[in-house]
């Protein structure tokens, strides 16, 4: 049961505020979704959108309606490579504009929605995902989400519907994923100095004190500045896993992805080039191994528990319905 009981952001009434960074480029799947989920926890003012270039009619239209409901859209042009500027800088523009020291920086990608952890399972309650934030450390350090993966437990649908936001009525299982240090981050805007491309890394002005901090910030099988981080009881949906889509369509966006970080061909992926898991899937994808999830979904799925929470709070804003 979806436990949202009004569309006013909970957030205008908090000393604490978090800010919500999207970078995208004619996401027709999810984009409309993604905004409409997000806005009803964070409100308006608080959700950024960095749109590189789309070209899509509809992308378009749709970010005119939301520069008129208040959210900030920003059109940049120029190479993928410089999204981690493009971040960066719109996140320092937040910061200047804000009380540094009670804001909190969220790069997120549109396939990621927010969440808060629930035992082993997860709920969308505004109330919890935004109390969730008030108990956040405000020490500097960077901080981690959980992630959990959704999975598409219908293979006609896996199999025949090409388009993601059509599938997401089917998807009734998720799979919490290992959190490790590649976990996606999130900064207080104080500290905050930069992020990366894939929002897994970045710094922040305590990186230089990591040899001496705590153990409860110190994670030792990191490396280097990587290895300072907190963890949070706050987690991402991702929906653009394998498990969210058909084979061919995750291949089509796997290369599509490592194409925008360079990655075309097999070579060695401990360049810096970003974007590693992209070129290391790449080179395993031109040798013939292709994932096993689609063979192994049954069984999967078996072990899971469902849970649609999220699914029926999508739906719902796609309807209109009463929350």
């Amino acid at each position: 049961m979806i436990l949202f009981k009004t569309t006013k952001a909970t957030f205008d009434e908090k000393d604490v505020k978090a800010h919500l960074i999207l970078f995208q480029r004619d996401e027709n799947d999810l984009l409309k979704d993604w905004v409409d989920y997000h806005e009803l926890i964070f409100g308006a003012p608080y959700i950024h959108i960095i749109d590189h270039g789309s070209r899509s009619v509809q992308i378009n239209a749709l970010l005119q309606t939301l520069e008129g409901r208040g959210i900030d859209v920003v059109r940049v042009k120029g190479p993928f490579s410089w999204k981690a500027m493009w971040l960066t800088r719109k996140m320092h523009e937040i910061k200047l504009k804000s009380n540094a020291s009670n804001t909190f920086l969220v790069p997120i990608d549109v396939d990621e929605f927010l969440v808060k952890l629930q035992g082993s399972s997860f709920t969308t309650n505004v109330v919890e995902i935004v109390d969730a934030f008030m108990q956040l450390p405000r020490d500097g350090f960077k901080i981690k989400f959980a992630e959990f993966n959704a999975i598409l437990c219908n293979r006609t649908a896996h199999e025949k519907v090409n388009r993601l936001d059509s599938r997401v009525s089917s998807i009734t299982h998720f799979k919490r994923m290992t959190r490790d240090c590649f976990a996606k981050a999130f900064y207080l805007a104080d500290s905050f100095v930069s992020t990366d491309a894939g929002n897994h890394f970045g710094h922040v002005r305590k990186d230089r004190l990591c040899s001496s901090a705590t153990t409860a910030v110190f994670h030792p099988h990191c490396t280097g500045e990587r290895r300072c981080f907190h963890f949070s009881d706050l987690a991402v949906v991702h929906f653009g896993h394998e498990m969210s889509m058909p084979i061919a369509v995750y291949e089509k966006k796997m290369l599509r992805s490592a194409a925008a970080y360079g990655h075309t061909s097999v070579k060695n992926c401990t360049s810096k080039e970003g974007g590693i898991h992209y070129c290391q899937w790449l080179q395993r994808h031109l040798r013939g191994r292709r994932g096993q999830w689609h063979n192994n979904m049954e069984a999967t799925c078996r072990l899971l528990p469902p849970n649609r929470s999220i699914v029926q709070q999508i739906l719902r804003r796609r309807a209109g319905g009463p929350l």
